[in-house]
């Protein structure tokens, strides 16, 4: 940073004596080599960033320095500060907005270490208090006025700089104590995750109390008939969120209203649970290969399309939701010209880096770049029905683009899976992560709208896993990866075998019905070189 650069300190009015020498003292002391200035009055500021202060702030060591060095190393236009408590509780992470229009702190009262509390964000809106802005950008809204209400007037800020497409990032690492502040976790008060909080819902709630943030009446206007099936006798479920849920009697389909997905594009940008998947890909394609992967997930569709290729002279597949690539790369290895679409740009790079004659997209719509195939032999999508605003209309799309004979490979959660039917849904299974939550009745109702040569829906065999990582040992049903950064891993201990055995014998006796996953395994109608039905009459699927 340049020695000569001015940042200017406002010092805001407060309840308690307007002397702020002590944070004066503090700031100056900090190790910063960019020069300071202090006023109590914005309009009289010369730095090129303007910063706002309580003078009962007590900012730790390296906060300015925090608060000042995203101006350099980005293009955002005011950074917020993390604000906590005499007991090292949340009073600020950053502010979201109800359906409503309502602002609220969404960590407010939590532990300062709570795992959303620590990341790089953006928001909508900020506090005003350790708030950091370009002068430029201050002047050019009509300023910050400190004579009149400060929550208004931030509110006002806030909203003229999103009308302007300004960004404004939350800093953890710039920390300022309250000791004259106390806050709690009101158990009875119901937490909102509203759509332009997506990230906090999905990494953070599994954290926190269900009974918090989900609540028994809706909040929006009824629905009134089912999305798939068109049925009016519906009944609601809960509210979750943002999102009221709720179930059809005709076909079983569960849905959201609204059916509202997330930008995966961004998640996979800032968010830990898809960024792993590029960091841990050697490891992941490893393990998905174990028959013993989330009940045996790909194990008939690998085998799937080792027939395909055998049987068919230059066979072309498309995958649909491709994610780290994992299903893509075992396609090309047999041989298949590989198609990908995918809504992240990350893993479209990931999937070009390593499949270097495949073609693929990044996009969120049902189309055909006009250079590619318009039929494919196979068309795949592991895990993507579920997350989608129009079920209806992906169906379509992939039908209308198989070649006769063409087989479809469709897996999703299944709302009948052991832990799911007994009331453990996991957050994981919500809006608006997941839009919707699918039976094998539901799922045979929409496939059974198109003239199939052949159709099987069918579950993953359930069976007992364990994974074990830095992170600990959980014993679930079923695979679940736990990650430590570094690797992830399939380990079997001696010490657990007897109980491994016994759930193994337990677990044999279940029905697919049960299992984690739905599988579709079907054929379009037309010439057939690989007869579907007959492969899948050797595999026991009972």
């Amino acid at each position: 940073m340049d020695s000569k650069f001015l940042v200017s300190i406002v010092i805001l009015p407060s309840l308690v004596d307007k002397d702020y020498r002590y944070i004066k003292d503090r700031l100056i002391y900090s190790e910063v080599d960019f020069e300071l200035e202090f006023t109590d009055d914005p309009r009289k500021s010369n730095g090129e960033i303007v910063i706002f202060l309580s003078s009962v702030d007590l900012p730790e060591r390296d906060w300015l320095i925090n608060i000042v060095k995203p101006f350099f190393e980005s293009d955002v236009g005011v950074v917020g500060s993390k604000i906590i408590d005499k007991n090292e509780k949340i009073i600020h992470a950053g502010i979201v907005f109800d359906k409503d229009s309502n602002p609220y702190f969404i960590y407010s009262g939590l532990d300062r270490n709570f795992y959303g509390t620590n990341k790089y964000r953006y928001f909508n809106c900020l506090y005003y208090e350790g708030l950091a802005i370009k002068r430029n950008i201050l002047q050019d809204i009509g300023g910050f006025n400190v004579e009149t209400d400060l929550s208004a007037e931030i509110l006002k800020l806030c909203y003229l700089l999103n009308q302007k497409g300004i960004r404004l990032l939350y800093n953890p690492k710039a920390i300022i104590y309250r000791e004259d502040r106390e806050i709690k976790l009101e158990k009875n008060k119901m937490y909102y995750f509203p759509q332009d909080d997506i990230l906090f819902y999905q990494q953070d709630t599994v954290q926190v109390d269900r009974s918090l943030i989900v609540r028994s009446y809706n909040i929006n206007l009824p629905i009134k008939k089912c999305i798939l099936c068109n049925n009016v006798n519906i009944s609601f479920i809960e509210s979750i969120g943002e999102y009221d849920i709720y179930k059809c009697s005709n076909c079983g389909l569960e849905f959201s209203n609204p059916m509202k997905a997330p930008n995966y594009n961004l998640l996979w940008e800032i968010a830990e649970d898809y960024r792993h998947r590029v960091d841990n890909w050697d490891n992941l394609y490893k393990i998905h290969k174990d028959p013993n992967y989330i009940e045996g997930y790909f194990s008939i569709p690998l085998e799937i399309i080792r027939f395909v290729s055998r049987m068919n002279e230059n066979p072309n597949l498309l995958e649909i939701g491709f994610g780290e690539g994992l299903f893509l790369y075992d396609a090309y290895d047999l041989g298949f010209d590989v198609y990908g679409i995918e809504v992240s740009s990350i893993a479209v790079e990931l999937a070009k880096k390593r499949i270097l004659s495949g073609k693929f997209i990044c996009s969120r719509s049902f189309e055909i770049p006009l250079d590619w195939p318009k039929e494919f032999d196979v068309i795949a999508s592991f895990e993507v029905l579920e997350h989608l605003e129009d079920p209806i209309g992906f169906i379509d799309f992939i039908y209308s683009h198989l070649k006769p004979g063409g087989i479809l490979i469709l897996c999703l959660p299944n709302r009948n899976r052991i832990g799911a039917k007994h009331g453990n849904i996991g957050i994981m299974d919500n809006p608006p992560h997941h839009l919707t939550r699918w039976e094998r009745r539901t799922l045979e109702y929409i496939l059974d709208k198109y003239p199939w040569h052949f159709r099987r829906v069918t579950g993953t065999k359930p069976h007992f896993n364990i994974i074990f990582s830095s992170e600990g040992l959980s014993l679930p049903p079923n695979i679940i990866l736990t990650i430590d950064n570094k690797n992830i891993e399939l380990k079997s201990f001696d010490i657990i075998k007897l109980w491994r055995n016994f759930f193994d014998k337990l677990f044999s006796y279940l029905p697919r019905d049960y299992g984690r996953i739905l599988q579709a395994f079907c054929q379009k109608a037309g010439k057939i070189n690989f007869d579907l039905k007959e492969f899948l009459e050797n595999i026991n699927l009972e």
